[in-house]
């Protein structure tokens, strides 16, 4: 069994599966080989008609007959600078809208989504030899805030027009003779614009199916969760006078499934679907995800 197979997959599902749900896009602690570039384009599709104003549920979309529809279309390019060093460009495309809906003011924006810059350095790769330890990488990120407009008294809001920096400590392993292994993440975000800084992470599995004859077919279960640090709630005391929506406390977390499949020539296809299993501040949504990565080797 080739453990490419599992660790393209994986890293497919972290960038498509984060990019709705995230202003920087995941990465994963498998780096590109030195002098080869990993193209990922993608999209993902996002919905919710409930919504949470501090832990309570509002349905006033619902009630219309209406929802929150987001449609990220992006780019995610990782470069191996050498063994233990990699860069990273995620950039995307945008649009968000409520349809018909006028209860909010407008209906629709749209425009360059958040953009990451971010570097990784390897600090463990251990030998693949029935080893337990994991593989574990750093990466830092800048990230800049994209050109759509922000609706300061209304949640149309694709993300939170900030810029700002983030740091991570990734870690994953498979464990090469049954196909199995897990992946994760847990890391700090700053923003400007007075957006609360967050705390993230996410732990996952995932089951190469090339040891049951299915050669290629990855699948993946996940949990990830962000945390905001600070700021109000939705109509708490002082929304929409000294804080707006992006500054209010969000609090997130989602499971999310995976489907991978690595072709002969490396490329890796990868859907997920993603729920909300509870969140404060945020949207009820369901996200749907699809990436096709293409590894170029350029020296």
């Amino acid at each position: 069994m080739k453990t490419n197979t599992s660790k393209s997959a994986v890293l497919a599902l972290c960038v498509a599966a984060a990019s709705a749900v995230c202003p920087a896009w995941a990465q994963s602690a498998w780096l590109p080989s030195e002098g080869e570039l990993v193209l990922t384009p993608g999209y993902v599709f996002s919905t919710f008609d409930a919504f949470r104003v501090g832990d309570q549920k509002v349905t006033v979309l619902r009630d219309n007959n209406a929802s929150f529809d987001q449609h990220n279309a992006f780019v995610v390019a990782e470069y191996g600078i050498t063994p233990d060093f990699a860069a990273d460009l995620n950039i995307g495309y945008v649009k968000a809208g409520t349809g018909d809906f006028a209860g909010f003011g407008r209906t629709s924006v749209d425009g360059l989504s958040d953009t990451s810059i971010g570097l990784r350095y390897r600090l463990l790769q251990p030998s693949e030899s029935g080893s337990w330890l994991p593989n574990l990488a750093i990466r830092v990120a800048g990230i800049v805030e994209g050109s759509y407009d922000v609706a300061y008294a209304a949640p149309l809001n694709p993300g939170d027009g900030a810029s700002g920096g983030e740091v991570s400590l990734l870690f994953g392993h498979q464990y090469s003779s049954i196909g199995f292994g897990y992946f994760g993440d847990f890391g700090f975000r700053h923003r400007a614009e007075r957006v609360p800084q967050d705390l993230f992470g996410s732990f996952g599995i995932f089951q190469d199916l090339s040891v049951t004859g299915l050669r290629g077919v990855t699948l993946s279960l996940a949990y990830r969760h962000t945390q905001g640090l600070s700021g109000g709630d939705i109509g708490g005391p002082g929304f929409g006078s000294i804080y707006g929506f992006p500054q209010v406390r969000e609090r997130l977390q989602l499971v999310e499934g995976g489907l991978g499949y690595t072709d002969a020539g490396g490329r890796t296809y990868q859907f997920t679907v993603g729920m909300k299993i509870d969140g404060r501040n945020t949207g009820e949504r369901t996200v749907y995800g699809f990436s096709v990565s293409f590894p170029l080797r350029l020296r």
